[in-house]
């Protein structure tokens, strides 16, 4: 369902109209004197996080040297890195 209001209206029963998009609703706000509508506000559904698809992705960078697992590991990445960053600054 859409619901056209006016700004001032909008403005004056804010919270009424929150409820209304927590309910699903759809809020139009028009511009009365202009005639123009101005924004259409809907609800945000909040997205549930996908583990499978993290655990997927973080085993796919295991190799990477992203993920580094000891003391020893991460001084080679380190080393590695500021090699490469020293390369790129000479070019």
């Amino acid at each position: 369902m859409n619901l056209t209001v006016s700004v001032s209206d909008f403005r004056d029963n804010l919270t009424d109209y929150l409820t209304l998009l927590q309910e699903g609703k759809k809020v139009v706000i028009k511009d009365a004197r202009k005639d123009k509508l101005l924004v259409e506000l809907t609800s945000v559904k909040p997205e549930q996080f996908d583990w499978d698809n993290y655990i997927k992705e973080a085993k796919k960078l295991a190799g990477s040297g992203l993920f580094v697992s000891d003391e020893a590991d991460r001084k080679r990445f380190r080393r590695s890195f500021d090699r490469r960053l020293r390369a790129a600054k000479n070019i």
